[in-house]
Order: C-alpha cells, then structure tokens, then sequence
C-alpha cells in the first residue's frame, strides 16, 4: 500500500509573517532539514503536492512537489 502526503499551508497569520508571503511553510528550513522533508522522513513518502496560498502557485525552486 502507497501513501500518499499532501501537506497543506496554513491562512496567512501574523505569527507566520514575513515568512508566509515568500514561500510555502512547509519549505522553510527547521534545522538541517525543510519541514517537508521532515514529514516524507517521519512518514517514509514522498509529497504527492503542496496547498499554499494562491501566490505561491508554482513556487520556482527545484525539487518542490507542485
């Protein structure tokens, strides 16, 4: 069986700022690691996709699921 890891932004608050509005939550380092990487580890998948906010559609950086 094949899991699939859908990782999903939170509403942009101001305890997320500036960080919200330039790249997906998810993509921002903790440590060595992004957060991403982080859960795919923990889980042992891969992210089948990323729900951000309507900005950051298609964010432009290599090895980010759409």
């Amino acid at each position: 069986m094949t899991h699939a890891l859908y990782l999903l932004d939170p509403d942009p608050a101001p305890a997320w700022a500036p960080f919200a509005g330039a790249r997906p939550l998810c993509e921002l380092r903790a440590g060595a690691h992004l957060i991403r990487e982080r859960w795919e580890t923990f889980l042992g998948t891969e992210t089948a996709a990323i729900f951000s906010l309507p900005h950051l559609t298609g964010f432009p950086e290599g090895g980010v699921p759409s």
